[in-house]
C-alpha cells in the first residue's frame, strides 16, 4: 500500500504488507521500510541512504521536494530544475502506461486561493517532456472522486498567446490504494517533445471548469533528465533503480539499475542482477552468483565471489571476476578483464583489450582488436583472435592460439600447446615439453627448456629448440632451423633451409629443395634428400648422406661417414680419419688429415687422400674414368697408400702406360689414372 508523508520524521516503517513509501518533502532522513515485500520511492532531494530490510523491495528514487502552489499567473511559475531531474523507468503509482514519467512532485494549493498552478521547464531540443497528475489526499470533495479530470496547457511563452497545446488528463490515480480512482484500468498523461531549447511552462487546472481549492493536494509525475540518489536494500529481493547513484542491495536477489550518471552499486549477498546503465559505473556483486552489465561509458565491476557473469558494453571498462567460475565479455572500448580465482571464461571485444585469467583452468579469447590475453596459473586456453595480439599461458599446461594477425605467444611452466596460425607471429615456449606450430606466414619460434616439438608450417620460418631434446620442422618455405643444446631431430620439407644442429646428438633432414645444414659440436646424422645441398658436420665424429643431386658435404673435424648418394658430389672428410664413399655419379673425394678411406662407386670418380696413409677403393665397370691425385707410394709398405678395385676377378692382363699426367691402368674397358706418378714407381712399390 503506498503511504505518503512530509514530516521530519527520520524514520517510517511500512506495515506488513507489500508497501510503497514516498517521502516527498525533507532532505537529510533515512527511510527504511519494514520486513515484507515493500517500494520505496524517494520523491526529494538530498536524502543519504534507503533501506528496504527484510522482504523483496523496490527502492524508487526521485527527486524535488514538495510545492506549494501559489497565485495563479506566469509571474509566479514554480520552477522545475529539469537539468539535474534524476530519470527511472518505473514509477510504481502508474499502472498500464505506454510512457511511464520518472519524478513525483506532490502540490498542494495555497490556503484560501482558488488558482490554476503554473511550473516552469528548462529543457534542451529534442528531449520530451511527459506530465502526469495524480489524486493525493485532502482533495476529494463530497465523495466525488470522478471530479478530478485534470487539464494541463503548455507555453512556450509567459502569455496565453504562446499556447503550443492543451490536453486532458482523465482516470487519475489515488494512490493510497494503488487503483484507479473510478476503478478504469489505464492512466493518463501529457507527453511533448520540444524542437529547440528554452524555457516552457506548464498550467495545471482541475478540469476545463474549475481550478483548484486551497489546501487541495495532487502528485505531479513528469519526465526529462537525471539526478542522483542513493538507496540501500536490505534482505531478500530489491529492485533498484537509480541515476548518479551509491546503492546497497543487502541479502536477496537484487535488482539494481544506475542508469545516467556515474554509479556505485553493492549487490551483497545472494544472486543480483546489476545495470550500470550510462555514466562510468562502479559495480560490485557481492557474494554468490550475479549478473554486471556496465552499459555505456568506462564502468569499473566487480563479481565477487560465487560464478558471476560480467558484461562491459561501450566504453573502456575494468571487470574482474574475483572467485568462483566467472564469465566475462566485453562489448565496445579498450577494456580490461580478469578472471583472478576460479576457471573462468573471458571475450574481448573488438577494442585493445586485456584479458588475464589468473588463477584456474580459463578460456580466454581475443577479438579483432590488439589484445593482452593471459592465462595466469592454471591449465588455460587463450586465443588472441584478430589483431596484433600478445597471448600468454605461464604456468600450468596451456593452450595458446593466436590466430589471426602478428602475434606474441609465450608462456613460463608446464607443458604447453601453442599454434600461431595466420600473421607473422614470435613464439616463445617455457621450460615445459612445449608443443609449437607456426602454421600461415613467417614465424620466430623458440622452445626455449624441455623437450619441444615445434614446427613453422607454411612461410620463412625462424625455429630455435634451445635447451632439451627438441623435434624441429621447418615445413614449406625457406625456414631457419636451430637445435642448439640436447639431442635434436631437425627436418626441413621444401624450401631452402638453414639447418643448425650445434649442441647435441642432433639428426638432420633435408627437404626437397637446396639446404644448408651445419651439425655443431657432437656426433651428428646428416641426410640432404633433394636438392643440391651444403653440409658441415662440424666438430665430432658425423654421418653425413648427400642425397639425391649434385652435393657439397664436409665432414670438417672428428671420425666422419660421408656419403655423396646419387648425384656428383664433393665430399670432404677434413682432420680425422674419415670415411668417404661417393656412390653414384662423378664425385670428388678428398680425405684431409687423417687415415682416410675413400670409396667411389659408379661413374667418374676423383680421390685425393690428404695427409697420412690412404686407402682408396674403386669400382670395376666398364666405361668408367676414375683419377687418384695424390696416391702415395714411398717409403715401406703399410706406410703408403692402398689402391683396392672391386668388381674385378683378377688383375692379370692390366695395361700400364706412363703419360703426361701419370700412370694409366686400364682394363676391360675401365681406366684409373694415378696422377704424378711413373709405371717404374708402381711396380718398385708393389702396389698389386
Amino acid at each position: 500500500m503506498p503511504y505518503y508523508y512530509k514530516n521530519a520524521s527520520s524514520t517510517f516503517a511500512g506495515s506488513s504488507g507489500n508497501d510503497i513509501i514516498w517521502d516527498i518533502r525533507y532532505p537529510g532522513i533515512e527511510d527504511k521500510t519494514d520486513n515484507e515485500n515493500d517500494d520505496l520511492v524517494g520523491t526529494r532531494t538530498g536524502f543519504s541512504t534507503m533501506y528496504g530490510r527484510d522482504g523483496d523491495d523496490v527502492i524508487y528514487g526521485d527527486s524535488t521536494p514538495a510545492l506549494d502552489a501559489s497565485a495563479d499567473k506566469f509571474s509566479n511559475t514554480s520552477n522545475i530544475p529539469t537539468r539535474t531531474v534524476w530519470t527511472l523507468h518505473e514509477n510504481p503509482d502508474i499502472e498500464n502506461s505506454t510512457t511511464i514519467p520518472h519524478t513525483t512532485v506532490r502540490v498542494e494549493s495555497v490556503s484560501g486561493q482558488y488558482n490554476d498552478h503554473y511550473f516552469r521547464f528548462d529543457v534542451d531540443a529534442g528531449q520530451t517532456l511527459t506530465v502526469d497528475v495524480d489524486y493525493a489526499d485532502n482533495f476529494m470533495r463530497d465523495g466525488n472522486n470522478s471530479a478530478f479530470d485534470s487539464k494541463i496547457w503548455l507555453y512556450n511563452g509567459q502569455s496565453e498567446n504562446d499556447l503550443i497545446r492543451a490536453q486532458t488528463i482523465a482516470d487519475p490515480i489515488d494512490p493510497r490504494g494503488s487503483v484507479l480512482v473510478d476503478g478504469e484500468n489505464k492512466d493518463s498523461f501529457f507527453s511533448h517533445t520540444f524542437g529547440s531549447d528554452g524555457s516552457y511552462y506548464v498550467r495545471i487546472s482541475e478540469n476545463d471548469l474549475s481550478r483548484f481549492d486551497g489546501g487541495e493536494s495532487y502528485l505531479m509525475h513528469f519526465s526529462l533528465t537525471g539526478q542522483a540518489v542513493n538507496g540501500r536494500g536490505g534482505s531478500n529481493n530489491d529492485g533498484i533503480r537509480t541515476n548518479n547513484d551509491l546503492i546497497y542491495g543487502g541479502d536477496g536477489n537484487d535488482t539494481m539499475y544506475g542508469h545516467g550518471g556515474n554509479d556505485t552499486l553493492f549487490g551483497g549477498s545472494d544472486n543480483d542482477y546489476i545495470e550500470g546503465g550510462s555514466g562510468n559505473d562502479t559495480l560490485f556483486g557481492g557474494s554468490d552468483n550475479d549478473y554486471i552489465e556496465g552499459g555505456s561509458g568506462n564502468d569499473s565491476a566487480s563479481g565477487g565471489t560465487g560464478n558471476d557473469t560480467l558484461k562491459g558494453g561501450s566504453g573502456d571498462d575494468d571487470m574482474i571476476g574475483w572467485k568462483g567460475n566467472d564469465y566475462i565479455y566485453m562489448s565496445g572500448g579498450n577494456n580490461t578483464a580478469k578472471g583472478n580465482d576460479g576457471n573462468d571464461s573471458l571475450l574481448a571485444s573488438s577494442g585493445n583489450d586485456i584479458l588475464q585469467g589468473n588463477s584456474g583452468n580459463d578460456s580466454i579469447n581475443g577479438s579483432t582488436g590488439n589484445d593482452t590475453v593471459e592465462g595466469g596459473a592454471g591449465n588455460d586456453s587463450v586465443t588472441g583472435s584478430g589483431g596484433d595480439d600478445r597471448v600468454t599461458g605461464y604456468t600450468g599446461d596451456d593452450w595458446l592460439r593466436g590466430w589471426k594477425g602478428d602475434d606474441d605467444l609465450l608462456v613460463k611452466n608446464g607443458d604447453n600447446t601453442m599454434l600461431g596460425d595466420e600473421g607473422n607471429d614470435s613464439i616463445l615456449g617455457g621450460s615445459g615439453e612445449d608443443t609449437v606450430q607456426g602454421n600461415a606466414h613467417n614465424d620466430t619460434i623458440k622452445g626455449l627448456g624441455g623437450d619441444d616439438w615445434l614446427e613453422g608450417g607454411s612461410g620463412n620460418d625462424s625455429i630455435s629448440g634451445a635447451t632439451g631434446n627438441d623435434t624441429i620442422g621447418g615445413w614449406t618455405g625457406d625456414d631457419i632451423l636451430y637445435g642448439w643444446k640436447g639431442d635434436d631431430l631437425i627436418r626441413a620439407k621444401n624450401g631452402h633451409n638453414s639447418m643448425y644442429g650445434e649442441d647435441g646428438k642432433d639428426l638432420m633432414y633435408g627437404g626437397s629443395q637446396v639446404d644448408e645444414m651445419w651439425g655443431g659440436n657432437w656426433d651428428d646424422d646428416m641426410f640432404g634428400n633433394n636438392g643440391d645441398d651444403v653440409m658441415y658436420g662440424g666438430n665430432g665424429n658425423d654421418t653425413m648422406s648427400g642425397g639425391n643431386d649434385n652435393d657439397y658435404v664436409d665432414g670438417y673435424t672428428g671420425d666422419d661417414d660421408i656419403r655423396g648418394w646419387k648425384g656428383n658430389d664433393e665430399l670432404y672428410g677434413g682432420n680425422g680419419n674419415d670415411g668417404l664413399r661417393g656412390d653414384d655419379g662423378n664425385d670428388s673425394m678428398y680425405g684431409g688429415n687423417g687415415i682416410d678411406r675413400l670409396t667411389g662407386g659408379f661413374g667418374n670418380d676423383t680421390y685425393t687422400g690428404g695427409g697420412d696413409a690412404d686407402t682408396f677403393v674403386l669400382n670395376f665397370r666398364r666405361g668408367d674414368y676414375d683419377t687418384v691425385t695424390d696416391f702415395n707410394v714411398s717409403g715401406p709398405r703399410g706406410t703408403h697408400d692402398e689402391l683396392r678395385v672391386t668388381g674385378i676377378s683378377n688383375v692379370t692382363n692390366i695395361a700400364i702406360r706412363d703419360t703426361s699426367d701419370g700412370v694409366e691402368l686400364s682394363k676391360d674397358g675401365y681406366t684409373l689414372l694415378l696422377e704424378d706418378l711413373t709405371v717404374r714407381e708402381i711396380n718398385d712399390a708393389n702396389i698389386f
